[in-house]
């Protein structure tokens, strides 16, 4: 017998309204994809940390040598160099893993729940 692959369903089950709160927040203002864990949507929350942490970790290497460059001289660099795109595809990166978070939270946000809370 051939075991089948997991199935990612597209519509996400529903949640409590509270989580779905809690997951909106930990999403924009901690880490994109660690509210994605409190909705249970391990797979999305794994590659959403991945990236945002990446991107992050690239911005901080490619903007630490033009950021020393500026306060040493008071003037920005007339070359920006590789150190430059680093960390602009860090920063690129980043909102890649924070849109898809918030578009994630928000679906949780608008996906109906079997509570009946006001």
């Amino acid at each position: 017998m051939v075991d089948q692959p997991p199935v990612i369903s597209p519509s996400p089950k529903p949640v409590k309204r509270l989580a779905a709160w809690v997951c909106l927040l930990l999403n924009l203002f901690v880490l994109p994809g660690l509210g994605s864990l409190i909705v249970r949507q391990p797979l999305k929350a794994a590659i959403q940390i991945v990236l945002a942490l990446g991107g992050f970790a690239l911005t901080m290497v490619g903007g630490a040598p033009l950021l020393d460059k500026f306060l040493r001289t008071n003037e920005l660099p007339e070359q920006l160099g590789s150190s430059f795109g680093m960390a602009v595809a860090g920063v690129v990166l980043f909102l890649i893993a924070w849109i898809w978070a918030l578009t994630g939270s928000v679906s949780a946000l608008t996906t109906k729940s079997g509570d009946k809370q006001p």
